[in-house]
């Protein structure tokens, strides 16, 4: 038979981190939080790509419309280059090293 709850390194880690927190009335800028709840938990994990927020419908307008002022459109570019240019050279350095977010097809 099978000794699933047996062995602790058995089980599967857990994929969903929740912290519930209250955020302060004012944040400055300057000088965010990073001490207290939900900022320290959201600053201890390291592959952190985005948070989720339950806001009131007034409040999420208000955040809403700031971010769409503040996202710039999106560029594409098509580039057609032979396969050494993209491994040698600035091309290379600059975009694939670097890590420079870009919306490239490449064409080899």
């Amino acid at each position: 038979m099978l000794d699933f709850l047996g062995e602790k390194n058995a089980r599967p880690e857990s994929k969903i981190f929740t912290t519930l927190g209250t955020l302060p009335g004012y944040i400055d800028r300057n000088q965010p939080p990073t001490k207290k709840l939900p900022w320290r938990a959201i600053n201890d994990v390291s592959f952190v790509k985005s948070v989720e927020m339950i806001l009131p419908e007034e409040l999420y307008e208000l955040i809403w419309t700031k971010i769409e002022q503040e996202l710039k459109p999106v560029q594409y570019a098509r580039v057609i280059m032979k396969l050494e240019d993209v491994l040698d050279g600035a091309f290379f350095t600059e975009y694939i090293k670097k890590g420079k977010p870009m919306g490239i097809f490449l064409v080899v």
